[in-house]
């Protein structure tokens, strides 16, 4: 098998349980973690895996470690090789949910190349081809609702990014500490045309190979594990800081009852401010801090005493400061944040 990739992505599963009330899923599903593995069926230009060969593959290699059940595909590779041109590869793509039980991941990453031999040939356009692939999905599933999150900020919205937010550190560190991956791109290194590659291409794998040692991939196994916690820990606790600023942002406001304040705002600006202030049933107008609002006031109000009102409550948000001070404070949590990089760095 010429290139084999994995990636991870939150899905539901059909199974008996008594939790599955507890799980954002429709009604006798739950929350399960699905593996996605890409194999290419050439060896070199030519087609070299035949049905048979991977229907023996699939029955000694897979099956073993994954009894519990899983799904195959026949999928049409493409990708942009080192010298430009598109390739098209007859591939095989296959779909696992994971039980959960110890070792599983142990069980994906032993289905891949160890590197040596079995990555002669890979190039690093069909690196890249797969790569561009997973984040796509990914992006695909996790980006409206990261969006949502920031534009958005329900607490059914909160909800869904926090309990995906995990899922999607631990996807990235997954792929971070492949060594799998980490060995294609080694092997791309070392081979004899590396050299003949552009220069922006060579740094690619030059920066891939730079990113991997970062991540901890060659770390002891007990550090490894130490780094990925940390990790996860730095997860949960940005999204924690960026929701009590979203608290800070959507907790003030300022009423204004003399439109002497606003001259200078365009129309719109007052307009909306003014639609915000009969949602609250006041007259006159709601000044707010989301950058909309802020932004009209800070750039084109004349009234400096409000700019300078703005201002402070916009840059001591979520602080110990100014209008909301102690309020959602982001203190305590920049100072764990910062000790947890330290040691990630160390």
């Amino acid at each position: 098998v010429l290139v084999g990739l994995i990636f991870l992505l939150a899905g539901c599963a059909s199974i008996n349980t008594e939790d599955t009330a507890r799980a954002a899923c429709p009604s006798g599903l739950a929350p399960r973690t699905t593996v996605d593995l890409y194999f290419g069926r050439n060896i070199g230009p030519t087609p070299g895996v035949s049905d048979a060969d991977w229907a023996r593959f699939v029955d000694e290699e897979i099956t073993p470690r994954f009894p519990a059940g899983l799904s195959v595909s026949e999928v049409a590779g493409q990708w942009r090789g080192d010298d430009g041109v598109i390739i098209r590869e007859p591939s095989k793509a296959v779909l696992i949910v994971l039980s959960g039980e110890d070792g599983e991941h142990a069980d994906q990453s032993e289905l891949l190349p160890d590197g040596g031999e079995d990555h002669v040939g890979v190039g690093l356009g069909e690196v890249e081809g797969l790569l561009d692939a997973v984040a796509e999905a990914v992006s695909n599933a996790w980006g409206p609702i990261s969006h949502l999150f920031g534009v958005k900020s329900t607490a059914e919205w909160r909800a869904a990014h926090d309990e995906g937010q995990p899922l999607v550190t631990a996807f990235w560190l997954e792929l971070s500490q492949s060594e799998a991956l980490c060995s294609a791109y080694k092997a791309i290194a070392a081979r004899e045309d590396f050299a003949a590659l552009s220069p922006t291409r060579q740094k690619v794998v030059n920066d891939a190979l730079r990113d991997f040692t970062l991540s901890g991939i060659g770390l002891p196994p007990d550090d490894k594990a130490r780094f990925k916690t940390i990790s996860m820990a730095l997860s949960e606790k940005a999204s924690r800081f960026e929701s009590q600023l979203m608290d800070a942002i959507e907790a003030f406001g300022l009423h204004i009852t003399d439109p002497e304040h606003l001259r200078g705002m365009p129309e719109a600006a007052q307009s909306r401010a003014r639609a915000k202030a009969e949602a609250k049933q006041l007259e006159g107008w709601w000044i707010t801090l989301d950058f909309p609002s802020f932004d009209a006031v800070i750039t084109y109000a004349d009234d400096r005493e409000l700019r300078k009102t703005l201002y402070t409550a916009w840059v001591t948000r979520a602080s110990d400061q100014g209008p909301l001070a102690g309020q959602f404070d982001n203190g305590a949590l920049m100072l764990d944040i910062l000790k947890l990089r330290q040691q990630k760095a160390e």
